[in-house]
Parts: structure tokens; C-alpha cells; sequence
């Protein structure tokens, strides 16, 4: 599930409303659109349906038009009934209440954009309303859903399965709750979740030895205001927060678990205004202990009153979230799609609430969970935000610590930025500092920490790594530090990402760190076309920048980036760097910090051909801050 973006489009069900004066008297007349707005091409044959709000009033047709991104009709698709200079006509007939044509894709598209937009142009019967989804998008590859109705097979009212949902894919699995138990997470970290839609829960024992024979706790069972919230998995869904402790390496360290197996769905309909999901007797008690066996688990597990045990060896496979397992029947279990592949799951699930009597664990029947793990947590819903000049959609979702990217559509505003402004006029005008857009933001992580962050970036937002600098190419006297930039499919978005290194003493990276508490946005780089314009000016503001490299690093520059157009003792007055790469050559130049810490400052940065970035610049950025480190007493 690759997404250059991602932004959870709601799902647009079809609304007709009258749309002229010549409709005030017209109440039987009907509208078309297209049922979705999107689709992701997987099939030789896609039927593309269009659909009536009520049955067609007569015989007619409708003429559809589109137009194609990087495809040409007759050799990468065609359409049946077949399309001529851009467009087909589809016959239906009076009463029918939806009608469609067949899109037929005949080549692979590898990874490029590629896909075919269709429009409504016109209906030749009288009485019908172009009206609602008058587009459709459908991509030859996978990319992020304009939006479908999709109805989630739970399985009625007391939901015997869990639906996965696939945003990007518009597809849905459907799992039987009751089919496993415990999920051994298949990350780096040895964790093991329970399936809280069942209101399991567990409790650590003192002792190492399953054969013990062990007595049921009452107090466990999750009731109404009953049982224990240190004894269920923590709801925020981070998987440092099981109830189950980390597998240790060290089998002495793992002990004995008392499991409640909880109660599954009901095996009849509820009455009126009763529960069934979790209406089932209950599923009874098991122990447990989990070892760790290389990179597996090993799960020893029997009834309570068992005196022998049976032992289990249950894999990693990195491309799922969780092997999972079943106490009940003895099997691993495939009970989720790959963690690429999902993105919510419609699912009963135990929370936790405060009551008088403090926090207590609550079963909610009816729940969408978001899939964490595969990299995809919500800071914001979708919505929409209106005013007279049109409408913008906003979304967001957490990357690395905190940090948060936001997801704007304004395709649909003409007004001045977003709903909530508008054009203020100052009396202060300063002459323009050339400052022109963000080129890039770069983040820092921790402690072996970055290829995580690279993989979420690959996975979740579908960017891949243009350039890596390792310790060796990035250090100094004392420390060091290791940079990944990663980018999107036409190079306009770029996030490095750094990590420390090893070294003698403590690295910037690391100063941040513990300034900030934690992993955040480093600098902020913004673009202009003349950088030593935007750096008198900006000097002349009071904005200060920081210390230039020794002289030695501007005598070397024509052997290290060639023939450059600017002066270089210019560059080396106002303290600007210069790198290239195979496309071109730079100009960079940083701000001290602008918080009252060593934390958060701006890059400004001249791109002469070069679209990426070189080890020369990133290394002289490390030592200027360096120096500024030394100054604090800090290194």
C-alpha cells in the first residue's frame, strides 16, 4: 500500500439536491454521478459504474469524456463500449438505476503516475441532473482514495469479525474475532498484545514454572466497572504498553501469566437495546510463559490445573505487524492483512475509563481502531472548513516524536489562504528579503532510531532515500552523526533525518535531543535566488547567522565544486557555504537558534542545479554548530 499522501478522504455517499430555479417545480427529476471518485486499477477489466439517485426516467444515453496522465487509449487502455478523440457514449435504458462501462487496462505501470480522469459531459434524456461525483480518477497504481462507500462486513449486530480497511486499496478483509488470542509482535522489540476485543485480560505470576498448577482470579473478568486497567494493554496501542512484560533474553526473567480468555460474540441475535458482541459464556482461563528462541518466540501455555504444558514456536515475519496465535485451537493464525496493507479496523475494543472508583477497563462494541504499528496514527480527522470563497480539506498525521505533518487541499478555495484569514496590511514594509518557499525540513531522531523513521516515510508516505551520509563522512574531532534524506517522486518535498554517532564527546544531535526532550524538527530551509541579497538584508534586520568555516574551507572550494558564478571571498565575507552534486552546485547559510535553547533554526538555501545536497556543506554545518556547542559549555 504505497501513499504519496496520506489523507483519509471520507467516504462520499450520493446526495442530490435541486441546482437552478427551472428545478423549483421539478421534484421527480433524477441525477447521475459516478459512483466513486476514485479507483485503484488491480483487474484486465474494471467496470466503472454510474449510478441514479432514482430509476432513469426513459431510454437515453450519456456521454463521458477524460483525460490521461502519462497513458495513451489503445496502448496502455481502452474502454468498452469503445471511446473515439476522447470520449464514449453508454446507452441505458429507461428504469435502470445505474449503468457503466468497462475500463481495460493492457500494460503493467510499474511506479509512475499514471492514470485517467472521466467526466460526465452530457445526458440526452430530458429530466435527469449531471449532480454529485461528476469526475472519476482511475490510477493504474496505487496511490491515496479520492473516496468510496465502502460498508464494513462486521457481520451484524453483535460482530463476530474484524474488518481491516485499506484506504489507499479501497478494499476491506474480514477476520473472526475469536480466531487468535495473542499477537507476537513482529518489530525489533519481543512483545506479545492480547485480542482485546474478546476483554481478555493477564496478570503476572511470581513463578517461572508452567507446570504449576494455578487458580482462576474472578477479579480479572472484565465487567461492567469490573476488573483491573493495569491488567489490559494500555488502548493507546503502542506496543511498549502491553500488559505483558518485554520477552526478556534472560528465560529466568520471564514468568507465569494468568490469562482470561474473555467472552466472545453471542451465538443469537440480541434483544432491543441489548449487547451481544461480547454475550457469549466465558471463554475460561489458560497460563502462559513466553521465551524468547533466537529471533522467534517460544509460548508454553496450558489450562490452569494442567501439570504438563505444551510449547509452540512462533515466528517473525516483518512484512505483518503480529504473528498471531490461538490458545483455543492451537494454531498460528494469519488474522490481519500485511501491515502495509491496512489502514483502520472496525473492531469491538477494551478501553480504559476513569470511574469513582479510579481507572477501570470499558468494553465499546463499536470501534475503529488505527493501525499504529504499520505507521499510520491520526493527529487529525479529515474536515472540511468552509467560507464564501470556497472550501479547504485538512488532515494530519504524527511522523517522528511529536512532529507533526498536516495535510492541506485547496483546490477548491479561491480566497486569500484558507478559511479564518484574510489580507492584513501593515505599515511596516521592509523591502522584500527574496525568501520564497520551504525547500526542506530536517528532523532529528534518536539512538538508532533513523532507519525506523527512513521506513516510515517509505511506507506511509511513499518517499524513498536519495542520499545517505554515514559517521565516517560526517564528523569531527569529537562526535559524528549519520543523515538519510528522504523524498517524494518529483524531488519538490525533501526530509533528512539525522541520527547520532558515535563519539568522544556529547554531538549536536545529542544536545538537541535533550533540549527539545525528545525528537523534532532540527532546521527549517527556505529557498531564494539570490542567497548573498537575503543575507545582507537579513544581517541588516539583526537576524544572525552562524560562525563562517576556517579560511581554509573557502581555499579549497574551486578543487572540491569547480567554477562557481559568485565571487568567493563575497561568500566567504558573509559566511556562505557552497557544495554540489552531479546536477549542479548550492549556497547555504544558517541561522543561530531562535529559541532561548539550542533547538529550532533556519537554513536559507540557493539551488543552482543541485537538487540534493553535499557531505561538504552537511560536515561544515556540523562544525559551526560545534563551535556554538563549545561556547554554551556544552560539548
Amino acid at each position: 500500500m504505497k501513499k504519496s499522501i496520506i489523507f483519509l478522504f471520507t467516504a462520499v455517499l450520493l446526495a442530490f439536491t435541486a441546482c437552478s430555479e427551472d428545478d423549483n417545480n421539478s421534484g421527480d427529476r433524477v441525477a447521475l454521478s459516478f459512483a466513486n471518485t476514485s479507483t485503484n486499477i488491480t483487474d484486465d477489466e474494471t467496470p466503472v459504474q454510474l449510478m441514479f439517485s432514482k430509476a432513469a426516467p426513459s431510454t437515453g444515453s450519456v456521454t463521458i469524456t477524460f483525460t490521461t496522465t502519462d497513458v495513451v487509449y489503445g496502448t496502455d487502455f481502452t474502454t468498452t463500449p469503445a471511446a473515439t478523440n476522447n470520449k464514449l457514449e453508454v446507452p441505458f435504458q429507461a428504469g435502470a438505476t445505474s449503468v457503466s462501462f468497462v475500463f481495460n487496462k493492457l500494460v503493467y505501470s510499474g511506479d509512475e503516475v499514471k492514470n485517467v480522469t472521466f467526466k460526465i459531459e452530457s445526458i440526452t434524456s430530458n429530466g435527469i441532473n449531471i449532480s454529485g461525483n461528476t469526475t472519476t480518477v482511475l490510477n493504474f497504481n496505487e496511490t491515496a482514495s479520492l473516496g468510496k462507500a465502502l460498508a464494513a462486513l462486521v457481520g451484524g449486530a453483535n460482530q463476530p469479525n474484524q474488518v481491516y480497511v485499506d484506504l489507499s486499496g479501497e478494499s476491506m478483509t474480514s477476520v473472526e474475532r475469536t480466531a487468535w488470542d495473542l499477537g507476537f509482535y513482529s518489530g525489533s522489540d519481543f512483545r506479545v498484545a492480547l485480542n482485546s476485543s474478546l476483554k481478555m485480560s493477564a496478570k503476572q505470576l511470581t513463578s517461572t514454572n508452567i507446570d504449576e498448577v494455578v487458580t482462576a482470579d474472578e477479579s480479572m473478568i472484565i465487567a461492567q466497572g469490573g476488573g483491573f486497567a493495569n491488567q489490559i494493554d494500555k488502548p493507546a496501542g503502542l506496543i511498549t504498553e502491553t500488559v505483558i512484560a518485554e520477552v526478556s533474553a534472560t528465560d529466568s526473567n520471564n514468568k507465569v501469566y494468568l490469562i482470561n480468555m474473555g467472552n466472545g460474540p453471542s451465538a443469537t441475535a440480541p434483544a432491543i437495546g441489548a449487547e451481544g458482541s461480547a454475550g457469549s459464556a466465558h471463554r475460561g482461563w489458560k497460563k502462559v510463559r513466553i521465551l524468547r528462541s533466537g529471533s522467534d518466540y517460544k509460548i508454553q501455555y496450558a489450562n490452569i490445573d494442567a501439570t504438563t504444558h505444551q510449547e509452540v514456536t512462533v515466528s517473525k515475519n516483518a512484512a505483518y505487524n503480529f504473528s498471531f496465535f490461538s490458545l483455543i485451537t492451537n494454531n498460528t493464525v494469519q488474522a490481519e492483512p500485511q501491515k502495509n496493507q491496512w489502514d483502520i479496523v472496525f473492531t469491538p475494543f477494551t478501553n480504559i475509563v476513569n470511574m469513582d472508583t479510579g481507572d477501570v477497563p470499558y468494553y465499546y462494541p463499536d470501534y475503529i481502531v488505527t493501525n499504529l504499528k504499520g505507521g499510520a496514527k491520526s493527529y487529525m480527522e479529515p474536515k472540511t472548513i468552509t467560507d464564501d470563497n470556497g472550501e479547504v480539506k485538512m488532515s494530519g498525521i504524527y511522523t517522528y516524536g511529536e512532529t507533526i505533518h498536516m495535510f492541506i487541499e485547496r483546490k477548491n478555495y479561491n480566497g486569500t489562504f484558507m478559511p479564518g484569514y484574510r489580507v492584513w496590511e501593515s505599515d511596516y514594509k521592509p523591502a522584500d528579503a527574496g525568501l520564497l518557499y520551504i525547500d526542506h525540513c530536517v528532523g532529528n531522531v534518536g539512538w538508532n532510531r533513523m532507519n525506523e523513521a527512513v521506513k516510515w516515510y517509505e511506507e506511509v508516505m511513499g518517499f524513498v532515500n536519495i542520499l545517505s551520509f554515514d559517521d565516517k563522512q560526517i564528523n569531527t574531532e569529537y562526535s559524528a552523526l549519520m543523515s538519510k534524506v528522504m523524498s517524494n517522486g518529483n524531488g519538490f518535498s525533501k526530509f533528512p533525518i539525522n541520527e547520532p554517532a558515535e563519539g568522544k564527546k556529547k554531538s549536536q544531535i545529542e544536545e538537541y535531543l535533550e533540549y527539545y526532550e525528545g525528537e523534532g524538527v532540527q532546521h527549517i530551509a527556505v529557498a531564494t535566488k539570490d542567497i548573498v541579497k537575503t543575507v545582507r538584508e537579513l544581517k541588516s534586520r539583526g537576524v544572525e547567522f552562524l560562525s563562517a568555516p576556517p579560511e581554509a574551507y573557502y581555499d579549497m572550494m574551486p578543487q572540491r565544486v569547480g567554477k562557481i558564478d559568485e565571487e568567493i571571498a563575497l561568500l566567504e565575507s558573509l559566511g556562505i557555504l557552497v557544495d554540489c552534486d552531479e546536477e549542479g552546485y548550492l549556497l547555504q547559510i544558517f541561522t543561530k537558534p531562535v529559541e532561548d535553547r539550542p533547538t529550532l533554526f533556519f537554513e536559507i538555501i540557493q539551488r543552482k542545479g543541485a537538487q540534493s545536497f553535499g557531505a561538504g556543506n552537511f560536515k561544515a554545518l556540523f562544525e559551526s554548530l560545534e563551535r556554538e556547542q563549545e561556547l554554551r559549555g556544552n560539548l
